[in-house]
């Protein structure tokens, strides 16, 4: 009923606002300030003498309070230049009413100052609401969700074995040993003395004088935190063969099993350092085989500056590609997934070329306009504000949306809507379906600048979406593949949360049936092992499917 309400309502009015609304134009629509979405991030000064100041801002999609529909955290630094708290820049907690966002985040145990960075969502103790591991340059922390359903906001931070000091950047949720909880992996970028960043020698990019970095700098090194089930985490990095020899510049982390053997592996993007990828061997224990498998590198043998990643099946041959965005000169690296090994084929599918100019940050496949394909969307924004005095695109560049058609992606260029056509300085973005009408809505972080909250009117197609609650396997069902029949055609997605960069998404799988009106079958494997198939599912509605259980409440959403 919930939900047919607020359908009704958007259909009357629109996604925000009291007023009719004019027929949205085709494409994505930046609705954040009539939504208001309007908190300004803040990270240092804006000459940006430090590479220091250039990473952050994340957020994250989901329910804290249980109402059934998504609210939105959004991480913030400081304007002070070597990191210190300011209590005028608190990370900001939007509760959704009815798709319209009202601020949330005094008296939430959220609005804490500092130098927050990254966020990922997941119920580490299993209690049914999502809790919040924030990253910083300081402490990361966790922040369990004690809301009662409806209720106020109220997180709490508790000393978990999470606190980790280092540079932190992004962060995945994942059940590593298939224990039936989350751990948690956190990517660390530098170590880093503000002050003395700032003091050091500049470098010459084109001509003009710029921060250097991030080579001449040390690696922070990675943390692997296992949980160990009573409301704490244990440093497991070594034990489980997370560690891979020497410290890189770690930004963008997405947990996946790229070889389909039934558990989470680990992708990891390191800036100007080839890029990780652990293979897990079922039982928790993981093994780097990144150059073994052709994904750590450009396409030839060139180390990149690796961003944002994600994963797909971008081909519709059932197993995942990786995709991972770069720094200006050098290509977003696309991985097909060729059984044992990947092949870097950005070229081969378009998207060698769009990208050199640019520089990438978060990113993440969807099927965004519900074709029965995953499209590709990227965030760009430079790191030098200097780039204004050059030939390019400039410090504030556009986001752009890619489509998959049949394998090869075009740039949607004006087809893509008026919300990317305003350059921003881009980083994290996180998607989520926050109007409940089942194609996926985007929130991209803006440095220094209030976000840009887009609403999806691409969609023409139908569309089915599943919620997962597992119970012999972690309650999110992270890591849980789906794969479905409809239409005379095969798709395959497993459910995550992370990837992007600093950044955390609506875990639920929703996918394009375009003039299908029934999907076939669909068999779930959880990360238990157990599998399930059903049958005649009606499109235009999520679904819960539990563990052992089946579909459950149907339309019922979140």
């Amino acid at each position: 009923m919930r939900r047919s309400a607020l359908l009704g309502s958007a259909a009357l009015l629109g996604a925000c606002g009291g007023e009719k609304a004019p027929i949205p134009a085709a494409g994505f629509e930046d609705v954040a300030g009539v939504c208001g979405v309007l908190a300004r991030t803040t990270y240092g000064t804006a000459e940006k003498p430090s590479i220091f100041e250039t990473v952050g801002a994340g957020a994250a999609w989901l329910d804290f309070d249980g109402d059934g529909d998504l609210d939105l955290f959004l991480t913030n630094g400081s304007p002070d230049p070597d990191g210190r708290p300011d209590p005028s820049t608190l990370p900001t907690l939007y509760r959704n009413d009815g798709g319209r966002f009202a601020d949330a985040t005094r008296g939430s145990g959220l609005d804490r100052p500092g130098w927050w960075v990254g966020v990922a969502a997941g119920d580490v103790d299993g209690d049914g609401d999502p809790d919040l591991l924030v990253t910083a340059f300081g402490p990361d922390a966790l922040f369990r969700n004690l809301t009662e359903r409806g209720g106020a906001p109220r997180f709490e931070a508790v000393p978990a074995g999470v606190e980790d000091p280092r540079f932190g950047a992004s962060s995945s949720f994942l059940d590593a040993d298939l224990d039936g909880d989350l751990d948690l992996y956190v990517a660390n970028y530098l170590r880093i003395d503000p002050a003395q960043a700032r003091s050091r020698r500049t470098c010459d990019w084109k001509g003009l004088e710029v921060f250097c970095g991030p080579r001449g700098f040390e690696g922070a090194g990675d943390a692997f935190h296992r949980n160990e089930g009573d409301g704490r985490f244990a440093d497991a990095k070594e034990e489980a063969g997370l560690d891979p020899g020497v410290a890189l510049f770690s930004l963008g982390t997405v947990a996946g099993d790229f070889d389909s053997d039934g558990d989470p592996d680990l992708y990891v993007a390191n800036d100007r350092c080839r890029n990780l990828l652990f293979e897990n061997d079922g039982r928790g224990r993981f093994e780097e085989v990144g150059t073994h498998r052709g994904a750590a590198y450009g396409p030839v043998g060139e180390e990149h500056g690796g961003m944002g990643v994600d994963f797909g099946d971008a081909d519709g041959d059932g197993d995942f590609e990786i995709f991972v965005t770069n720094f200006e000169d050098e290509n977003n690296d696309f991985y097909r997934n060729d059984g044992p090994f990947f092949l870097e084929v950005s070229a081969e599918v378009g998207l060698d070329r769009p990208s050199r100019p640019l520089v990438g940050w978060g990113t993440r496949f969807a099927d965004l306009d519900l074709d029965g394909d995953e499209d590709l969307f990227v965030a760009y924004g430079h790191v030098y504000p200097q780039a204004d005095r050059g030939r390019g695109p400039g410090y504030r560049q556009r986001s752009h949306l890619y489509r998959n058609d049949g394998g090869r992606f075009l740039g949607a260029g004006e087809g893509a809507g008026p919300g990317l056509a305003t350059p921003r300085p881009g980083r994290g973005v996180a998607f989520g379906d926050f109007d409940e009408d089942g194609d996926a809505d985007l929130l991209v972080a803006n440095l220094d600048e209030a976000p840009s909250l887009l609403r999806n009117s691409l969609a023409s197609g139908r569309w089915v979406g599943f919620r997962l609650r597992g119970l012999r396997s972690n309650r999110d069902g992270y890591g849980a593949r789906v794969t479905l029949a409809a239409g005379g055609r095969r798709q395959a997605k497993e459910s995550h949360a992370d990837g992007s960069i600093f950044s955390s998404s609506d875990a639920r799988l929703v996918f394009g049936l375009g003039s299908t009106e029934r999907v076939d079958a669909a068999t779930i494997r959880w990360p238990s092992g157990r599998e399930e198939t059903v049958g005649g599912i009606p499109a235009g509605r999520y679904h819960l499917w539990v563990e052992g259980v089946g579909l459950v409440t149907p339309g019922a959403g979140r």
